[in-house]
């Protein structure tokens, strides 16, 4: 009787273990899909944040290049606008040497009608005399023009009066000829200030199309910028449900698995070269994180090289443990720091002596380092 309850017991606490083990089994498989999931859903982000930082350096570069046709029609909108101050200076002075020549023609003109009223006179006194009979063609000319197309009469006046109509006559002709001159190039200037006023217009309607450019560019810019922040954001949370999921599932000793996601080992403890720890090769910028509660006792965020550690991080767990996170690309945590078991506290990188991308965790109690697969 004794001895079948003895195998009965065996045979219940066999069970038991089984059905233990094989439960661990079922929720470590479980926890594994979980993170296979996330991990696809994180790559899928990942390709996400790649495709929008290549539109917004395209975006930058397009942006930069819309500035910089600004400045050019900046540029040639002041260069038209000191054409057309030159331009309406010139005609200023035109008109006001219009004016004066208006002003000389209108005293020749009051000079001439005097002269003309003493040339009727002395003609009417020459007719009277009957020194010159085809003076009489002369007494009824309507106006000095008329006068001056009897050429072959003028030639019979005396020398001084002819001379005085000769003068009279090259000063109208010479005053004519100036205003007809400053009428063309008035005309001209204002055909020119035309050209350049519609040339002003173009270039006006060009730089408010590229003003209004920038501005949709710029918005997109920020769309694109908030919508990078977003997929970070979603990164890091997808990144840290995988470090809760890990806690509970992969935590079979002291430690937690401080990458999350990626559980191969590339190079493991010892390894022929007296390798003080364990490489988990990952890309550069996964997350990693704490393998339990401690606090930040040593960090290397400036010196690349970190003799041979690069960038790292070591925290103590108490009771003399202490882990080690070397190479990193980027540290979140600074020294006197506490963190817990599952926060990122750096980014995986290839600084110090370092080959590729990979984390060196590294596990010691008291100051001796030993396997950390012993832990985790």
């Amino acid at each position: 009787m004794k001895i079948c309850l003895k195998v009965l017991s065996g045979i219940m606490v066999t069970s038991f273990f089984m059905v233990t083990t094989s439960f661990e089994k079922c929720n470590k498989i479980a926890a594994e899909d979980e993170v296979s999931l996330v991990n696809n859903q994180i790559n899928e982000l990942e390709q996400q944040q790649k495709k929008l930082n290549s539109e917004l350096a395209n975006l930058k570069n397009n942006l930069n290049d819309k500035r910089v046709y600004r400045l050019s029609l900046l540029e040639q909108l002041g260069y038209l606008q000191s054409q057309i101050s030159l331009l309406e200076q010139k005609m200023d002075l035109l008109s006001k040497e219009v004016l004066e020549k208006e002003g000389q023609i209108s005293i020749i003109k009051q000079n001439m009608d005097v002269s003309m009223a003493t040339l009727r006179e002395r003609l009417k006194a020459i007719y009277k005399a009957g020194e010159v009979p085809e003076l009489a063609i002369f007494l009824n000319v309507k106006n000095f023009d008329d006068l001056l197309d009897k050429a072959n009469i003028i030639q019979k006046l005396s020398k001084y009066d002819a001379e005085l109509i000769d003068s009279l006559k090259a000063s109208i002709s010479t005053i004519k000829e100036e205003e007809e001159i400053i009428e063309k190039n008035k005309s001209e200037i204002e055909s020119s200030k035309l050209s350049l006023d519609i040339k002003r217009g173009e270039l006006q309607n060009l730089q408010q199309e590229n003003d209004s450019v920038i501005r949709e560019l710029q918005s997109q810019e920020s769309n694109i910028k908030a919508k990078i922040n977003l997929n970070e954001a979603r990164k890091r949370n997808l990144q840290d449900k995988i470090s809760r999921s890990q806690i509970g599932a992969y935590k079979k000793g002291r430690y937690i698995w401080p990458v999350p996601g990626h559980g191969r080992i590339s190079s493991g403890w010892g390894d022929g070269r007296r390798h003080n720890g364990i490489d988990i090769p990952a890309q550069r910028g996964t997350k990693v994180v704490a393998a339990a509660d401690g606090v930040v006792v040593g960090v290397n965020a400036s010196n690349r090289w970190g003799s041979g550690w690069g960038y790292y991080v070591k925290i103590s767990h108490g009771n003399g443990y202490e882990t080690m996170y070397a190479h990193l690309s980027k540290l979140y945590v600074v020294q006197g720091q506490h963190v817990k078991a599952g926060q990122t506290i750096g980014e995986v990188g290839s600084t110090g002596r370092s080959t590729g991308n990979h984390l060196h965790f590294g596990t010691s109690r008291n100051g001796k380092w030993y396997n950390p697969k012993t832990e985790v």
